[in-house]
């Protein structure tokens, strides 16, 4: 987890706006060509990851293989209101 929270520190956040239940915190997206697609659509593929103080962050899988076979950048993050 704290690789995490210093990897949101290096991160610009682009903008933030307010839905109905979230606080929405949007960082920039990586170039599509850099980024797998998914082979039925062709479309970029993401991924969500909610945490258990109800926080969800959503990634953008990449091409470049990491030791687990994949890499993820982090392209939003949603708080939780009240």
């Amino acid at each position: 987890m704290i690789s995490l929270v210093l990897f949101q520190e290096e991160r610009k956040v682009l903008k933030i706006e307010d839905k109905p239940n979230f606080t929405v915190e949007d960082y920039k997206n990586p170039p599509e060509k850099d980024m797998k697609t998914d082979s039925s659509t062709g479309k970029p593929m993401y991924r969500s990851k909610k945490l258990p103080d109800g926080t969800v962050l959503r990634f953008a899988i990449m091409n470049k293989k990491g030791k687990q076979g994949g890499h993820s950048v982090i392209t939003s993050k949603w708080n939780p209101k009240g």
